[in-house]
């Protein structure tokens, strides 16, 4: 094959690539990447429509071994995160391998305080997992104090209170007192079950 057909061919994988949708998490596009270039190294296919045909077929193989975006999203609303990096978050709350980086914004003592939800590092993708941790470390039936009034650590609170993790117990003018009523990691461990094992895995390793 000439030069020319080699890049039209590669031209094809790049579209195969894109076709495929991973679910934008760098290890995955990487797989795809090293498929393709697998598949354009073969030497046993001699001739453009060979090659073409044949990606073809693999492309179909790679969209049935791996989830596409949408389905990933669809998966992980109905275990009931918001989005794939907060679950990615919970399976790693859940192996010990959350990175602590945000732990200054939550002290923990005989009374622990939640200090502030603004912060550049702490995104609205992961910021519910990361309160769940500071839930799990202040304990089940214990109490624990809030200074936080922003509206990023109010959206926090009201949806832990929908999922009845917390209750308000006394509110002043620049603090609040809640309880932890439940078990976060138990609770956490139980929506992560809710996703695919398969999902889980990757989630996992991503």
């Amino acid at each position: 094959m000439t030069i020319r057909d080699n890049m039209k061919i590669r031209s094809i994988g790049r579209q195969i690539t894109d076709g495929v949708k991973l679910y934008a998490y760098p290890m995955l596009d990487r797989l795809a990447e090293k498929a393709i270039n697998e598949i354009l190294d073969v030497a046993s296919i001699r001739s453009r429509s060979q090659l073409e045909g044949w990606l073809s077929r693999k492309a179909v193989a790679l969209k049935r071994h791996l989830l596409l975006f949408s389905e990933v999203e669809k998966m992980v609303q109905q275990a009931g995160f918001d989005s794939i990096e907060e679950a990615r978050a919970a399976v790693k709350a859940l192996t010990g391998e959350l990175p602590k980086e945000y732990n200054h914004k939550f002290v923990s003592g005989a009374f622990p305080v939640f200090i502030s939800a603004n912060d550049k590092f702490l995104s609205k993708n992961t910021a519910y997992i990361y309160f769940w941790v500071f839930l799990d470390k202040v304990g089940k039936g214990e109490t624990f104090s809030n200074v936080d009034f922003s509206p990023a650590a109010m959206n926090l609170f009201q949806r832990a209170m929908w999922d009845g993790m917390i209750e308000e117990k006394t509110k002043g003018l620049h603090d609040s007192t809640w309880k932890v009523v439940m078990d976060p990691m138990h609770k956490l461990k139980l929506k992560v079950e809710r996703l695919p094992v398969k999902l889980q895995k990757i989630l996992a390793k991503s």
